[in-house]
């Protein structure tokens, strides 16, 4: 299988997992939830790394600082988070499919932060919970 295709695959089964997550957030399934996103993560993370071994991009150093800052507001808008990472998944798949490899990663990194920021965010919660107990 061709490298474009195992991160077609990637890309898709991690739009897969977030679609599953955005159920389980309406739903209210935090358990669910946290499963897909961890899922999602692990789908991006290897799509990058298949990415870094085709077209060695440069990554930029403000984007993981601004996606750090995004914290606060993933806490009170976690459902837009997860639907903003949607959408770069979304550019993503689209842009491999164009063949336009450089622009896919870019996406697909910046989707990535923002898995992230709602993993920070959980574990935080989680964090906070165990506190109080």
């Amino acid at each position: 299988m061709a490298s474009t295709d195992k991160i077609k695959q990637a890309l898709t089964s991690a739009a897969s997992y977030l679609e599953s997550a955005e159920s389980a957030l309406s739903r209210e399934d935090e358990g669910s939830f946290e499963e897909d996103i961890w899922h999602v993560g692990a789908e991006l993370e290897y799509a990058l790394f298949l990415f870094k071994i085709m077209i060695h991009p440069v990554r930029e150093g403000p984007r993981r600082a601004r996606a750090r800052a995004n914290l606060r507001k993933a806490e009170a808008e976690i459902g837009r988070t997860v639907s903003e990472a949607n959408s770069l998944l979304k550019y993503a798949a689209g842009s491999v499919r164009r063949g336009e490899l450089l622009e896919a990663f870019k996406n697909a990194s910046s989707a990535r932060d923002q898995v992230l920021i709602i993993q920070k965010y959980l574990e935080k919660k989680r964090r906070q919970a165990l506190k109080y107990r």
